[in-house]
């Protein structure tokens, strides 16, 4: 299923400039159907994750290394959750203090 920047909006509480930027920035780059954005559900995660650390008064440069960071990490275990449903929950959960702290890590070495 896809997403139009309006409902990306109402979902993530980004503005649409802040959507025109991150894809211009190519840091959330949804697919192009003429002139309207069409986003993925785990591109709708990413913006409202980059409007949340924006939020917070995260840079963007940092917003991208957390983003990436995310992404690397995370992305086949949120697939392993249609497959391992419990199993997948349970590692999630005694692994995110390890997430957590290599992500504060990251954030003093910038």
């Amino acid at each position: 299923m896809e997403y139009a920047s309006s409902s990306v909006i109402r979902i993530a509480g980004a503005s649409q400039r802040q959507l025109q930027l991150w894809d211009e920035q190519n840091l959330v780059s949804p697919r192009h159907a003429g002139h309207h954005r069409l986003y993925t559900a785990d591109e709708v995660i990413e913006v409202a994750i980059v409007a949340e650390l924006r939020r917070k008064g995260i840079r963007l440069q940092k917003a991208r290394l957390i983003l990436n960071h995310l992404r690397c990490n995370l992305r086949k275990r949120l697939r392993d959750t249609q497959t391992g449903g419990r199993a997948f929950a349970a590692a999630v959960a005694s692994d995110l203090p390890s997430v957590a702290a290599r992500i504060a890590v990251e954030l003093r070495n910038q």
